[in-house]
């Protein structure tokens, strides 16, 4: 199941346009296998100064956003988990982590996750992307600094991918109905979450496509 069929999927993107400057890159990423399908990677500051960069949405991030990029040989395996759409004119200090000059961060995530795996095999997986960055007290993004890891030759127990995958995909379901809820219970209940489900489609599509003046008095922006 993908997070699309779960609400859960957003368009990775900006709400406002922004002109970003390229700066040379100070950091340094590497990444290793743990296990079958969990990826450590050490990022580095190797610059002289701190750099503050923009967390959400990226591979610092906690969410199940795009960490890593997969290959079966020449082919991509596909993406499924989270894109963000972030409205950059509205950052809070949370949504940035200063990198300290000389300091390495080390984080994990499980490719099973986001990635169908199932198949077993031979796979490619590196991490390349870029950071958001702004200045000392500032929320405002000034620039973008790229990273790019090794490419880790991987092994993939299919089996056991495709239970972490099931298992990770249970528990961020939205709701699961109880084995003991039967009966008429069960039936309103179903039709209850259905409907549900159908409002908030509804709402999805208002939000995007319905009048920007709604959206701006209550939410003060529009998606």
């Amino acid at each position: 199941m993908k997070f699309s069929g779960l609400l859960y999927l957003a368009t990775l993107a900006t709400a406002a346009s922004v002109d970003l400057s390229k700066r040379d890159s100070p950091l340094d990423i590497k990444i290793e296998k743990v296990g079958n399908t969990v990826i450590k990677a050490s990022i580095t500051n190797t610059g002289a100064s701190d750099l503050k960069v923009l967390k959400t949405g990226s591979i610092l991030d906690e969410l199940e956003v795009e960490k890593s990029e997969i290959f079966s040989g020449s082919k991509k395996v596909e993406f499924d988990g989270v894109r963000l759409q972030l409205d950059t004119t509205a950052l809070s200090e949370e949504s940035f982590q200063v990198l300290v000059a000389g300091e390495t961060v080390e984080l994990t995530w499980d490719v099973a996750h986001v990635h169908d795996l199932s198949a077993g095999g031979e796979f490619d997986i590196s991490a390349n992307g870029r950071f958001s960055y702004a200045e000392g007290d500032s929320t405002e993004l000034t620039g973008v600094a790229t990273y790019a890891s090794n490419v880790v030759h991987s092994t993939v127990d299919g089996e056991e991918a495709a239970k972490v995958r099931r298992d990770f995909h249970e528990t961020i379901k939205r709701a699961v109905v109880q084995s003991d809820c039967t009966g008429t219970r069960r039936t309103a209940t179903i039709n209850a979450l259905s409907n549900c489900r159908s409002l908030a489609l509804a709402a999805a599509s208002a939000a995007s496509s319905g009048a920007a003046a709604k959206m701006t008095d209550f939410f003060k922006s529009r998606p």
